[in-house]
């Protein structure tokens, strides 16, 4: 049997929690087990006051993590891209259950996908956000 079609979405949202405490670390393990028993990757992108994430999956998966996140208490203010088929179906992070980086240069463009009712296409979004980190650019699809 097939697997199922790879889906990409992409969240923004206002972060609920002390950038500097050992938050940031647990979110980041708790996710990186979970997503990897999901067959899920990722990026979270975390500034300081806004998270911005990319995920990829199966459309179960991925509605399984949203359900999760709509109703933690640490996002607040929480802009969802629709899911989307990956077009050449490649994964763009297939190294990683979650990557992560702290880049608080990210914020102001965090800020307004957050605040602004727009509909930008997901791909254009993350290409906004994450075209000047290094992370991103290194791992791009193959």
């Amino acid at each position: 049997m097939a697997p199922p079609p790879l889906h990409r979405l992409l969240y923004v949202s206002r972060a609920h929690i002390d950038p500097c405490g050992e938050e940031p670390r647990r979110i980041l393990d708790v996710a990186t087990a979970r997503n990897a028993s999901m067959g899920v990757t990722g990026l979270l992108c975390f500034s300081g006051d806004h998270f911005a994430q990319i995920l990829e999956g199966s459309t179960a998966a991925l509605a399984a993590l949203m359900s999760a996140i709509r109703t933690d208490a640490r996002h607040h203010m929480l802009r969802e891209w629709q899911p989307r088929e990956a077009a050449d179906g490649r994964r763009l992070f297939p190294a990683w259950a979650m990557g992560y980086t702290h880049d608080d240069r990210l914020d102001r463009a965090m800020t307004q996908m957050v605040l602004e009712d727009h509909d930008i296409p997901l791909d254009m979004v993350a290409e906004v956000l994450f075209a000047g980190l290094e992370l991103y650019q290194a791992h791009p699809a193959a």
